[in-house]
């Protein structure tokens, strides 16, 4: 099992090193959008699910973290190639880049576990954990606890980069992508957050009833007429709540796929720039001038 695995992820590696750039980015964001954009108009109005947890996008989410933690790690092991360990010169450099090195791997193993924490909700079962571990009672606030976790996993990979950031400047090609990953990640927080209590959806309307005629008028022009047939404007507040949860989940998608972009780029500056390029092993008798 485990060497499956190995050949499978050097494999995908070598898949990886293969492609272009700038295709692989347009791509992998046109086919996320792509596929938020079906999926939640084909489930707010034909009610077949694919966001709920353990269905398609919650595996294509894991998918996309499983490759951002690939790529922090071929980057890693792209520094390990760059020096040569018996060159003085390069033992020098290596000294001063081990915190550049092992912020890769470190990553590497966040979004492994962001994955893993994506497919069996780790987040929730801490959240459960805490209640029942201090005994307490579920609330409107309370009740939001996974979501702060979450809001945490995102602090603490900005605080991350930021520690990291004479390192991540060299990289400064990805920051487009890098910051529209963390404005869809923040979007999927707080629309997470808004939708934790479905009594406070318009809580931010002044007019509520005004709001709701004109998303009626809305979905009478956009939906199916077989989902007009049985829908009213009493429906428009749950409509737009689903809709909402909807948002936060395509949102979660696209960051996703912001991130693969990100780190994909990073990828590619490493293996463009000369010396970060892996060099033959030179044998030991000539690094020291003397014949083999």
């Amino acid at each position: 099992m485990v060497k499956k695995l190995r050949q499978f992820v050097l494999g995908f590696e070598s898949w990886l090193e293969r492609l272009p750039t700038n295709g692989f980015i347009l791509g992998i964001l046109g086919l996320d959008s792509l596929l938020v954009g079906l999926t939640i108009y084909i489930e707010i109005f034909y009610h077949h699910q694919f966001y709920k947890e353990g269905y398609v996008m919650t595996w294509l989410s894991a998918a996309q973290l499983m490759t951002v933690s690939l790529l922090s790690w071929m980057v890693f092991k792209r520094y390990r190639k760059t020096f040569d360990f018996h060159n003085a010169e390069d033992f020098k450099k290596i000294k001063r880049l081990w915190k550049a090195e092992y912020i890769w791997l470190l990553m590497s193993w966040g979004f492994l576990y962001l994955a893993v924490d994506e497919l069996l909700m780790i987040h929730e079962i801490i959240d459960k954990a805490i209640h029942f571990i201090f005994q307490i009672q579920e609330t409107a606030i309370t009740d939001r606890l996974d979501d702060v976790i979450v809001l945490f996993y995102a602090l603490l990979g900005l605080s991350a980069l930021w520690m990291s950031r004479h390192e991540m400047v060299k990289y400064v090609a990805a920051a487009p992508l890098l910051c529209c990953a963390v404005i869809a990640t923040f979007t999927m927080i707080g629309f997470d957050l808004l939708t934790s209590d479905s009594s406070e959806v318009f809580v931010f309307l002044e007019n509520q009833r005004a709001f709701e005629a004109q998303l009626y008028q809305w979905i009478q022009q956009v939906a199916p007429q077989d989902y007009l047939v049985h829908f009213e404007l009493s429906k428009v507040p749950k409509f737009l709540y689903n809709l909402m949860i909807l948002f936060e989940e395509g949102a979660k998608v696209m960051a996703g796929g912001f991130l693969v972009s990100t780190y994909f780029k990073c990828y590619d500056v490493v293996r463009q720039q000369s010396h970060f390029k892996p060099q033959a092993a030179v044998p030991r008798s000539d690094r020291s001038g003397m014949p083999a």
